[in-house]
């Protein structure tokens, strides 16, 4: 690889706070994409794909207890910047991607889950930043 990747993931982890306890739904993921690579999350109902889509455009449902690690898209960590700035600058702007937008081009590498998949976007997310 030359460069730097395009999308970087270290230890991504957030929980949620439900009436059973902290639910671990993300707990250490790493990865990283180059532009023009696709990536295929696969895995059980329930195992944290959709949680993961989720984090990368910072919209998760409002019982997060905990999100941390680092999400960098070319090359800023894009997961603990304002949440304005973000809304502004990342999830609706045209990027280098020559997508739309860096929710566009997530939307474009996870949309292969079908339609009964949770990960669709619905009215249930709500952004936090």
């Amino acid at each position: 690889m030359i460069g730097m990747p395009l999308l970087e993931v270290d230890n991504l982890r957030l929980y949620y706070s439900t009436s059973k306890g902290i639910v671990k739904a993300v707990d250490g993921v790493s990865f990283d994409l180059d532009e023009g690579e696709t990536l295929a999350l696969v895995g059980e109902s329930g195992c944290g794909k959709s949680t993961i889509a989720k984090a990368l455009i910072r919209l998760w449902e409002r019982n997060v207890s905990m999100v941390s690690g680092e999400v960098r898209f070319e090359g800023r960590d894009v997961l603990h910047i304002d949440a304005e700035e973000f809304r502004t600058q990342y999830r609706w702007k045209k990027n280098s991607l020559g997508a739309a937008s860096l929710n566009e081009f997530l939307e474009s590498r996870f949309n292969h889950w079908g339609a009964n998949d949770r990960a669709a976007p619905d009215s249930s997310w709500c952004g936090q930043g």
